[in-house]
């Protein structure tokens, strides 16, 4: 995919200070009916994570791939009644702006860690650390095979505009060894 048009997708619904739902629980309700369009349709949509804490933008090579995004989530009874997609836009062809990646964030459990003695566990330590430092964002997020919650960081790099194809993630991510970057627009 390339990042050639973009659609935002606002919470609207139930606001934090009324309901008590933090954004990051909300992202990750509205990542949970993203994630099963996303991975029907590999390396079609991509997900940047505005400065807006209510607000995700997917980008998709093309209009007619994000009007069936939205024809695919708009029936579901929690997207219409908490969020507002909005009008797909064009990104211009002479976008000169900064450019930003989206990457996951892996951090170790303790069963993953291959070290014993002091080491174990450092890596896992050193990791949170950096994830609470660089304050990254994050979705809480549960696993519909295993039934198990998670967290999904996300790290925010300075990148470039992509020179090839985009192979996003079934999040809408990059990941280590697939980079890309998304154009940041208002």
């Amino acid at each position: 995919m390339k990042p050639n048009w973009y659609m935002n997708i606002d919470l609207t619904g139930a606001q934090e200070k009324e309901a008590g739902i933090p954004a990051s629980v909300l992202r990750g309700k509205l990542l949970s009916f993203l994630h099963p369009v996303f991975k029907t349709h590999p390396n079609t949509f991509a997900l940047a994570i505005t400065n807006e804490h209510k607000r995700l933008r997917v980008f998709a090579s093309s209009l007619e791939e994000l009007v069936m995004l939205g024809q695919r989530l708009n029936p579901q009874p929690w997207i219409r009644d908490y969020t507002r997609f909005d009008a797909p836009i064009q990104v211009p062809d002479d976008f000169s702006g900064t450019w930003t990646s989206f990457t996951r964030y892996r951090i170790p459990t303790e069963k993953t860690d291959r070290k014993q003695g002091d080491e174990r566990g450092q890596l896992r330590q050193r990791r949170l650390q950096t994830a609470t430092e660089e304050r990254m964002d994050y979705f809480m997020l549960r696993s519909k095979s295993t039934s198990q919650f998670f967290t999904l960081i996300i790290q925010r790099k300075n990148g470039e505009a992509p020179a090839t194809n985009c192979f996003p993630n079934s999040y809408g991510f990059s990941v280590n060894d697939r980079p890309f970057s998304l154009p940041d627009l208002p």
